[in-house]
């Protein structure tokens, strides 16, 4: 049992409660409106809602790691208040192995102006939104991902009209791959056949260091096709790289390279048996989010 607070939004009509902005159920919102005229409290029976709670940045971004915990994503106004003016951040969703991500919930925005952007990968992915949210002030989302796929909520306001924002739930279905980071500074890993990974550069999910130059070796020999799913973003120009090679490290056929854009989807599937080394490489200037994939075996 939990004790909840009740209070009068004060940009919508509704009720907050356990730090969700827009209550939908009309009998909740009339035992909270009888409470607040009445001034008696009471308990309410919490039915798995508790979550870990981020708010999105006013600039920059944020990574959450959808693939093995759930998460409610509020705007930078948090669970109470507004959202600022001149917004443009992001939250990183990530998932793995075979998580498929769902996010739900309500938001209330000025129409005119201000969006909430739903792209896959991290950043602006193919650069086309997979949803976009405001066109109307008040709405819900219902969205469900792909297995193994990531995505990421952009949020953009205006310099004018405020108002409560969005609060959005985030649960996977599926088993999560292991974490594992591309190293740096000329070293190199490897990963066992059949092992479902996430691999991510060498500083994780902060922007990756300069001069930054490692690979993982994604081993198949005999067993599994590999297939990678994931996104980049990087300074651009093929400044900093990823790369797909052929075999264990990085004397075989390049098979793919990443790079010549700052922001893209990295999509790839080897031949059953074929082992593939993924190597990620920085300059010495500017720095961004980085890498992060999903690999995943299939078959024998």
């Amino acid at each position: 049992m939990e004790k909840l607070n009740c209070k009068l939004n004060k940009s919508i009509t509704g009720f907050e409660v356990l730090g969700l902005k827009k209550v939908e159920s009309n009998l909740v919102k009339f035992v909270f409106c009888a409470s607040l005229i009445l001034g008696f409290s009471f308990v309410f029976v919490n039915q798995g809602w508790a979550q870990t709670a981020v708010n999105c940045p006013t600039t920059g971004y944020t990574t959450v790691n959808a693939y093995s915990t759930n998460y409610t994503l509020y705007d930078n106004g948090g669970p109470s208040a507004n959202y600022a003016n001149n917004c443009d951040g992001y939250i990183f969703i990530r998932g793995g192995g075979t998580k498929v991500i769902s996010i739900s919930g309500s938001y209330n925005m000025e129409t005119c102006c201000d969006r909430v952007y739903i792209y896959e990968g991290e950043g602006l992915g193919s650069g086309t939104p997979l949803q976009t949210l405001g066109a109307t002030a008040n709405g819900t989302l219902s969205f469900t991902g792909t297995a193994g796929k990531s995505y990421s909520i952009r949020f953009y306001s205006d310099f004018s009209n405020r108002a409560s924002g969005f609060a959005f739930n985030v649960t996977t279905t599926g088993t999560s791959g292991t974490l594992t980071t591309v190293p740096g500074n000329g070293t190199n890993n490897s990963v066992t056949c059949g092992t479902n990974v996430m691999l991510q550069d060498p500083q994780g999910s902060v922007n990756y260091s300069n001069s930054q130059s490692g690979y993982t070796v994604l081993n198949a020999s005999g067993c599994s096709a590999i297939t990678l799913t994931g996104s980049y973003w990087v300074e651009g120009s093929s400044y900093d790289m990823v790369k797909i090679y052929d075999g264990s490290g990085t004397t075989g056929t390049l098979l793919a390279t990443y790079g010549a854009s700052v922001n893209g989807l990295i999509s790839y599937t080897g031949q059953g048996g074929q082992t593939l080394t993924v190597k990620f490489t920085s300059d010495g200037s500017t720095v961004n989010p980085g890498l992060y994939i999903t690999a995943n075996y299939s078959g024998n």
